[in-house]
């Protein structure tokens, strides 16, 4: 009885520190679940930011496919407009669509 009572504060000591351990293995737990969940929203909104920003090469390309195109159907006009211009005034009163037609079949395109 006298061992007992010699060993029980070492024994309630032991006791409040086992039981400050699982509360600090149970906050932790949570930590660790909150964080794991984190992560996960985060993998997510990187997978989402790498499809938006293939996406927005893709839109930058086709972009840029049509500037040139349009840079090439304005070298045209010009061309004919200054071609035209030049002409005789009955040559001046066909329409664009005739001009076109003749520029193809002379092989006057600026840009073939």
């Amino acid at each position: 009885e006298r061992e007992i009572r010699q060993r029980y504060p070492v024994l309630m000591s032991q006791n409040q520190e086992l039981k400050e351990l699982r509360a600090q293995n149970a906050e932790m737990k949570e930590q660790n679940r909150i964080i794991y969940q984190k992560a996960r929203e985060y993998a997510t909104y990187n997978r989402d930011a790498e499809a938006r920003a293939q996406r927005a090469e893709h839109a930058y390309t086709i972009a840029d496919l049509h500037a040139h195109d349009l840079t090439k159907q304005l070298a045209v006009l010009l061309h004919d407009k200054n071609r035209w211009s030049n002409a005789s005034l009955a040559a001046s009163r066909a329409t664009f669509f005739q001009m076109t037609k003749a520029a193809e079949e002379e092989g006057e395109w600026p840009l073939s």
